[in-house]
């Protein structure tokens, strides 16, 4: 008499090698948060969503235009990778980057990317006028003293405690790697876009620099990418590009008018920088997690760039010529 379920065995064993090969197809996952860089934010859009579309029509279309760090990874990262990060974090970090923080917790991704994921904590700081009977914060008391430059500073380190508090609820709840950006510099930028009274002052934003990279030295698992270094060789126009013979990249190049978002070459420039830092940080383990890195012409071609690469490269040979 046969067994009842003997001929069920082959089918089950069938379906969990069947789910088995799934699981190793399907590869490592890659979960995305963050805010501009990472969404991406084009300036044309986002001023004609506003109503002021005609103050920006004489401006080239490249330096309007870009596409989100997220998005361009997609297209070049064999395993899909899932974007949860956010436009409009700046509005209310705390509560915003939570609905991420949760995303990312139940997707149980390998590796988090979170290039500016804290950039809002620490960015605009409450510099709401105090009365004379308040004395400021927990942290201002302790200081004794009632000054805007001190509240400012504080205020600024205050949100990044907040903001570092959910990586390490990422790192309690998951077992990935976490890529953080450190504070850039975005003094310069449009005041439309960013006031300087929401820019921490460059003492403050050393200070959050020093407690972000303390912070990661204490966390395995924590990387700090060099966003700050990055964005400070944009903005002056001596970012090489790759495969040029050390040609460098305009800061009209590399960001859009607002002097504050890549432009679409420039998120290229961005991730082609990132796969640089993350193979010698992840050493074989980079190839696990994003599998071979793409080639410069590969990004510029899935950003959308591919025009305004050779436009600049024109530009200067014309230049190059006329110099001679």
């Amino acid at each position: 008499m046969r067994h009842p379920h003997r001929d069920c065995l082959p089918i089950l064993m069938f379906a969990a090698l069947g789910q088995l090969a799934l699981a190793q197809a399907a590869g490592p996952k890659i979960t995305v948060l963050g805010a501009s860089l990472s969404k991406g934010m084009s300036l044309g859009e986002e001023v004609t969503r506003r109503g002021a579309g005609g103050l920006i029509s004489a401006i080239p279309e490249p330096r309007k235009s870009t596409i989100g760090l997220a998005q361009l990874l997609t297209r070049v990262v064999a395993s899909q990778p899932t974007d949860h990060s956010d436009l409009y974090l700046f509005m209310n970090p705390a509560s915003r980057v939570q609905r991420q923080v949760q995303a990312a917790i139940e997707e149980q991704p390998d590796l988090i990317l979170g290039i500016d994921l804290i950039f809002w904590f620490g960015y605009w700081p409450d510099v709401s006028e105090l009365s004379k009977e308040d004395a400021g914060s927990d942290l201002l008391q302790a200081y004794g003293q009632h000054d805007r430059e001190i509240e400012k500073t504080l205020r600024s380190l205050e949100k990044q405690t907040v903001g570092l508090a959910t990586v390490d609820e990422l790192l309690a709840k998951t077992k990935a790697t976490i890529v953080l950006g450190d504070y850039p510099d975005m003094f310069g930028a449009n005041p439309m876009m960013l006031a300087a009274k929401h820019i921490p002052l460059r003492r403050t934003l050393d200070e959050l620099n020093r407690r972000l990279h303390e912070f990661a030295a204490q966390r395995p698992r924590v990387l700090v990418y060099p966003l700050a270094d990055y964005v400070t060789r944009a903005k002056l126009g001596k970012v090489p590009l790759p495969d040029a013979g050390g040609r460098l990249v305009t800061s009209d190049g590399a960001m859009q008018a607002d002097n504050l978002h890549p432009t679409r070459l420039g998120t290229a420039l961005v991730l082609h920088e990132l796969y640089g830092f993350l193979t010698t940080q992840l050493a074989k383990d980079a190839d696990r997690l994003l599998g071979p890195r793409p080639s410069f012409a590969t990004l510029v071609e899935k950003a959308g760039a591919q025009k305004d690469l050779d436009a600049m490269r024109a530009q200067t040979a014309k230049e190059a010529t006329v110099g001679k």
